[in-house]
């Protein structure tokens, strides 16, 4: 099995890249992807769902801000519901989706009552809220009896809020949409990892103390190399979890959570230890180095946090 990309495959990521390299805001960005059509790649097809973890881990990378996550399952579920016209528009962006997570469940009502309170991203300007959750995705039109309270998030970059939903549900899909967030949230995770690696390997080597780059110094060399082997280990974690499951693979659910768990432990140690290369520059909010923190916390929590994928992976071990 070959996990490195093609040539099509890395001139898809080199095109998403090159639009951040030009320095776009991340509206322009989004806007570019929908022209695009990368929120519609074939999600019928292996090779769909791996260009789109291609793209993300770019996203990771880059820390792009924006309802892409949401954009991509959104088109995919609403394709798979029949509803053609409804998905071509998500794809174009001419529908924004938020994303939600259910907080609790009220078990009575209507069925957006059942969803409950929900803790939402990006819902400014959202015509659409994608819920997802381990054995479902609902897709909720939203409604002026909408409640939405903004709340400050962690990463200034994310907008947030706790949402109640009055609307009605468009379309609905199973759990696989969940897993199918996973893999992508993984990919995103595995980009910061890479992306705060360069970052420590680059300022070790131009920074200098005492005469000498700093990156000939035990402490900061040694916690480098760690950065590299966590970095390595989460993409190719991600690689195989999304080769399998677009294959199919009977232990394709098991991959997608030990990439959400080896990735997200990556993004979150690689970052750490990016401000602590650093040092007093990296403890500072004019280095970008805490935003890969407070992102990969973010990404944390979608699609199952680390605590739930390595309950799955335990039970699934302990099954076996």
């Amino acid at each position: 099995m070959n996990l490195l990309p093609d040539g099509r495959q890395q001139t898809l990521m080199d095109e998403a890249d090159t639009l951040f390299l030009q320095g776009f805001e991340p509206s322009r960005i989004f806007a570019e992807w929908s022209q695009r059509g990368w929120f519609g790649r074939d999600h019928s097809s292996g090779d769909g769902l791996i260009d789109q973890v291609l793209l993300f881990r770019v996203l990771g990378r880059r820390l792009a801000a924006g309802p892409f996550l949401a954009a991509t399952l959104a088109a995919g579920l609403t394709a798979e519901c029949g509803e053609g016209e409804l998905s071509s528009k998500i794809v174009a962006g001419q529908e924004l989706v938020a994303l939600a997570h259910v907080e609790q469940d009220t078990g009575n009502g209507t069925e957006s009552d059942r969803l409950g309170t929900l803790r939402a991203f990006d819902v400014p300007r959202s015509s659409y809220v994608l819920v997802v959750r381990p054995d479902s995705a609902t897709l909720v039109e939203r409604s002026e009896k909408d409640t939405l309270q903004i709340r400050a998030c962690i990463d200034p970059s994310v907008s947030m809020g706790m949402l109640t939903l009055a609307g009605d549900a468009q379309c609905r899909g199973g759990g696989d949409w969940w897993v199918r967030g996973g893999v992508l949230v993984a990919a995103m995770a595995a980009g910061i990892a890479e992306a705060t690696r360069d970052d420590s390997a680059f300022y070790a080597r131009t920074r200098s103390q005492f005469g000498r780059p700093i990156g000939t110094f035990q402490a900061i060399k040694h916690r480098c190399s760690d950065m590299a082997i966590q970095a390595e280990a989460a993409w190719c974690q991600v690689a195989y979890a999304s080769l399998s499951l677009s294959a199919g693979h009977e232990d394709a659910m098991q991959q997608v959570s030990a990439a959400k768990v080896v990735a997200g432990a990556a993004a979150t140690e690689n970052s750490s230890s990016n401000i602590q290369n650093h040092g007093a520059l990296g403890c500072t909010t004019e280095h970008s180095a805490h935003l890969y923190l407070k992102r990969s916390w973010v990404l944390a929590y979608l699609c199952g946090t680390t605590d739930y994928h390595q309950r799955l992976l335990l039970g699934d071990a302990s099954a076996g």
